[in-house]
């Protein structure tokens, strides 16, 4: 077996020890702290994720045969290696900003056996609760772990398109190395920011669907769900694309 082959199966071992410790945490948390906690436990898992695939990828020496080559005359951009779905980033956090700003709006209280509820007028005469509110002192810490996260993976970034080209490695191959370890980066990137937008817009949205939420609540509910799953099938996908990768030509 060749040092690369070595160095994948590292790799690939260390990004299954990742899945397996986000989910085992989950498991353990969700039954402690609650389904309100959700973005928090969220948060916890994909950083699991997102630390095992940066300690594998920036951690890990690359395999050189001969002295690493100076860098290139011409500079690398990070921009210029990043996948398509570093779109998804984007618009993932977009959303959760989106959702945070919906929780933040709405005044609510804590009540003692309830947890935090909104009061809301349903109607002209009706005034009920939306019961199981998202707590700010849940979705707040965990939108600074997810842009945390962000910022981490984005130096992990510069240093992986900037490292010199190691010794006996063709051009070809050397990009074709680094382009894989950017898209692993982004890849659990995603994880970490659809699972924390996932479990916000989940909370927020079975207490508007479950609750008296007044005018447009329940439909507002209804379509948080929907951006809930659609943020778990995105994270599901990228998770896969990471502990099963495709074996490059």
């Amino acid at each position: 077996m060749s040092v690369v082959q070595q160095r994948q199966r590292v790799v690939l071992l260390a990004r299954w020890l990742g899945a397996l410790g986000g989910l085992l945490l989950a498991l353990l948390l969700l039954p402690k702290w609650g389904g309100w906690a959700l973005p928090l436990i969220g948060a916890f898992g994909g950083w699991a994720v997102l630390a095992a695939v940066l300690l594998s990828e920036v951690g890990l020496p690359t395999p050189r045969r001969e002295p690493a080559r100076r860098a290139s005359l011409r500079p690398r951009r990070v921009i210029d290696h990043l996948p398509r779905s570093s779109r998804t980033v984007a618009g993932l956090v977009a959303g959760q900003l989106t959702v945070v700003g919906l929780i933040m709006s709405r005044p609510s209280t804590w009540v003692h056996g309830a947890g935090q509820v909104v009061v809301v007028t349903c109607d002209r005469k009706l005034t009920g609760v939306i019961m199981a509110w998202p707590e700010p002192a849940v979705v707040v810490p965990a939108l600074m772990l997810t842009l945390l996260g962000i910022a981490g993976a984005a130096g992990a970034l510069t240093l992986l398109v900037r490292r010199p080209r190691p010794g006996g490695t063709t051009a070809d191959d050397d990009e074709r190395h680094r382009r894989d370890a950017v898209a692993a980066v982004v890849a659990a990137t995603v994880v970490l920011v659809a699972a924390v937008a996932g479990g916000t817009a989940l909370t927020a949205g079975v207490a508007l669907v479950e609750g008296c939420g007044g005018p447009l609540s329940e439909e507002l509910g209804w379509l948080l769900l929907a951006g809930a799953g659609a943020a778990a099938l995105v994270g599901f996908r990228e998770l896969i694309g990471l502990l099963v990768p495709r074996r490059s030509a």
